[in-house]
């Protein structure tokens, strides 16, 4: 199964750098970012594969009505940490699932809060969310303590090592190269086919790491 580390060996490796570490480094950010991209186009034209989402769940903290786009009389909490980035496609929802307890929250993007300001009181106690700024805010939520966001990530290892680590909100990224990628074996494949056609093809002998700077002699 194909980790980050394990493809940046293999490439490296096929392009006679198996020792240098700040080429693998490279290599990884330009296939991150080439998943990325070649995930937004699929969803761009066929919209989300259910086997690419991921969830995880982040910790809530009360706001000030400051903080938001306008004042709410109501409870306003939001994530402690910016969420994860979702992937960027066609669409004014980038997530599947926001909610808590099986309890889907209704959509509120920022761009509609000030024309639906005047209608809250009509909706009583329901609660409703917001994304801005790599924040989720909640309204109404006033005993929610998490809240589960559940989309397709720029970054799967992101999710990963959340999981791993049993942990709430951002988990630590020292393992996330060594996870296996939750991406089907094709469709890493073409991307390490794009990596060889395109920004890897040209490899200057003079760029490699010397033998000398290896053995530190």
């Amino acid at each position: 199964m194909a980790t980050f580390n394990s493809i940046a060996d293999e490439i490296a490796g096929a392009l006679d750098r198996p020792f240098d570490d700040m080429f693998k480094q490279r290599i990884k950010e330009v296939f991150r970012h080439e998943l990325a991209r070649m995930l937004r186009q699929s969803m761009d034209k066929t919209g989300v594969d259910v086997s690419l989402v991921q969830r995880y769940t982040a910790v809530l903290e009360e706001v000030d009505s400051g903080d938001t786009v306008v004042s709410y009389d109501c409870t306003i909490l939001r994530t402690e940490d910016k969420i994860y980035k979702p992937i960027r496609w066609k669409t004014v929802e980038p997530f599947t699932y926001i909610g808590s307890d099986d309890i889907p929250f209704i959509y509120r993007h920022s761009v509609e809060a000030k024309r639906l300001a005047p209608f809250l009181s009509l909706t009583g106690n329901a609660i409703s969310y917001d994304y801005r700024n790599g924040y989720i805010y909640i309204y109404n939520g006033k005993r929610l303590e998490y809240v589960t966001i559940e989309t397709v990530f720029a970054n799967p290892a992101d999710i990963l090592a959340v999981e791993t680590a049993d942990a709430i909100g951002i988990g630590e990224s020292t393992c996330k190269d060594d996870m296996v990628i939750p991406i089907a074996e094709d469709l890493i494949q073409t991307v390490k086919d794009k990596l060889f056609s395109g920004e890897l093809a040209i490899i200057d002998d003079k760029d490699k790491v010397k033998p000398a700077h290896i053995d530190n002699n």
